[in-house]
């Protein structure tokens, strides 16, 4: 059994442990649903995401 996150999901665990680190605060204080929101608005720089496929 595979128990890997999807690639969306991990791509974004990786920016919030980096914004995390970036502020000095913990990535586990971080709200993944806010990160979404926020992406949702806000597209990274384009390359900034691995391709999917």
């Amino acid at each position: 059994m595979n128990l890997r996150p999807p690639e969306p999901h991990a791509a974004i665990r990786h920016l919030m442990t980096e914004a995390a680190a970036q502020t000095g605060q913990a990535a586990q204080d971080l709200s993944f649903i806010h990160a979404v929101r926020v992406l949702h608005r806000r597209p990274p720089a384009v390359g900034a995401l691995p391709p999917s496929g």
